[in-house]
């Protein structure tokens, strides 16, 4: 019977080893096309369809905010679960911690999403953004800004 016990304790332990050393995810994103250093970005990873997209209520998506300085940027997400995930982005000029819209929702701001995924008249489907992330190796994704109306012109005096 202590034999028994012994070897329970000596499993047991071993099992909650393992869990504490198993490997997470690690995502690599580069942004491009940044053509105007200002705002920040305002970047969304989701696990769910329901959140995607959906800037005004993220839900359980992960979201970093970062000051935009150079016209590339790389953020690194880490301790990922294994499994489908997908990228919704966008620059925010104006830092109001929203996506601007013109008429019809189509977006005033600069926007981006994984897989550089596109639909006309709205944003992709979850299933068209998505990437697997693999506990075993880093997952690297680029994405390029688009923009919806006219970059501001710069004047010389």
């Amino acid at each position: 019977m202590k034999q028994i016990r012994i070897l329970l304790v000596s499993l047991l332990t071993w099992s909650i080893f393992i869990q504490a050393n198993a490997q997470q995810g690690k995502l690599k994103l580069t942004v491009s096309n940044i053509q105007l250093i200002e705002g920040e970005l305002f970047v969304s990873l989701c696990k769910d369809s329901v959140y995607f997209a959906n800037f005004s209520n993220p839900g359980n998506s992960l979201v970093k905010t970062i000051p935009i300085t150079a016209d590339i940027h790389t953020i690194e997400f880490a301790n990922l679960t294994e499994g489908w995930y997908a990228v919704a982005l966008f620059q925010d000029l104006n830092q109001n911690d929203s996506l601007d819209t013109k008429r019809f929702r189509i977006p005033a701001e600069p926007f981006g999403f994984s897989n550089n995924a596109l639909m006309r008249f709205k944003p992709p489907w979850f299933n068209m953004a998505r990437f697997y992330i693999d506990s075993k190796q880093e997952t690297v994704q680029e994405i390029n800004l688009i923009y919806r109306k006219p970059k501001k012109e710069t004047s010389e005096k």
